[in-house]
């Protein structure tokens, strides 16, 4: 994994606090990544609306910043604002095309917002920038995108695309956990481990939680491939009874039981 890619991965998982950062602004109040910072810290401590102001904020003084742009087109996601996400996104893209990440958030937003072909293109260019071991997620997205048009042949050739004895980063976990259900090298009633996700994901709070919500929708992916509308709509209604989130299983899901008259 390159440098670049290292520092995008340590800004995913980001933990800060917003009266350390508020502090450091006072000495140095233009600095972008203390505004990526606060804007982080911020969304965790308040909410979404509070971290997107932080990050706009911070391009006032850094008008052709990439990752303020990302950080703020991240959080658009969790409050459903998809062409905001797709924006911003598309300007981290324009400023730094290098990074996979501002390419892959604005493919997850496009998919959240029904554009399945663009959020296929860009996954694909995500899997392309990309070394094996980063590689479950875009598999199982695309895998995603193929169900979502309805082409189950399309969604067996994506899984192809991904040896799954790759081992990928601890944040990863739950991207390769669905690709081998999806492979049926892991059955439905083995999938959802607690104890095997305490000891594969990453030591964060509430880490367990999103791993589960992740992993629940895999599951309906799987019956939906499998062509078991009824345990499909079983899972739906599981997700839909979770503490709300910005998990985008958890969006996905009620998004589709709501579609179909679930809820």
């Amino acid at each position: 994994m390159s440098n670049k890619q290292e520092e995008m991965r340590n800004k995913l998982i980001l933990k800060a606090n917003s009266a350390d950062i508020r502090e450091q602004l006072e000495d140095d109040p233009t600095n972008p990544d203390l505004w990526y910072k606060m804007g982080t810290a911020l969304s965790d401590e308040i909410d979404h609306e509070a971290g997107i102001d932080a990050f706009s904020q911070g391009l006032v003084y850094n008008p052709f910043n990439a990752s303020l742009y990302f950080g703020r087109g991240r959080k658009y996601i969790g409050l459903g604002r998809y062409w905001r996400c797709i924006s911003d996104t598309t300007m981290a893209i324009r400023i730094q095309p290098e990074m996979w990440n501002h390419w892959y958030y604005r493919a997850v937003a496009y998919n959240l917002n029904g554009n399945y072909a663009e959020a296929t293109a860009d996954f694909m260019q995500c899997y392309n920038m990309t070394d094996p071991e980063e590689h479950y997620p875009m598999v199982d997205w695309l895998f995603l995108c193929a169900l979502d048009m309805n082409d189950k042949e399309k969604a067996r050739e994506v899984l192809e695309l991904i040896d799954d004895k790759v081992i990928p980063p601890a944040m990863d976990y739950a991207y390769r956990r669905r690709v081998m259900l999806y492979k049926k090298i892991v059955a439905p009633d083995e999938f959802i481990d607690v104890e095997h996700i305490k000891k594969n994901c990453l030591p964060l709070p509430n880490r367990v939680e999103l791993e589960i919500n992740t992993l629940t929708f895999g599951l309906f992916a799987y019956y939906t491939y499998t062509g078991d509308t009824e345990k499909a709509n079983e899972v739906l209604l599981k997700i839909v009874k979770f503490e709300p989130s910005a998990a985008f299983g958890y969006i996905k899901g009620v998004a589709i039981a709501r579609k179909r008259g679930l809820i």
